[in-house]
């Protein structure tokens, strides 16, 4: 790439898809199950990715605590 040539920002979509797939396994079995995303680049500031996550529902068969509700409590810890 030309010096002169700024780097290309990736699309939007692209890095979303990347972030949900990363936490597949940790947050959730499946990114079909997230129910609402809200994505916007911001101009300006320094690169960075901000993910707010919490659970749709309160029940899992887990005595009411969604496996994200155990992991938070356990980030929340740190």
């Amino acid at each position: 790439m030309p010096a002169d040539r700024p780097a290309a920002r990736p699309d939007v979509d692209n890095v979303t898809k990347a972030c949900l797939d990363a936490l597949t396994g940790a947050l959730w079995k499946d990114d079909r199950q997230v129910q609402r995303l809200t994505v916007e680049r911001l101009a300006g500031g320094d690169p960075g990715i901000v993910l707010a996550v919490r659970p749709a529902t309160a029940d899992d068969g887990d005595g009411g605590r969604t496996a994200l509700a155990h992991l938070l409590a356990r980030v929340d810890g740190l």
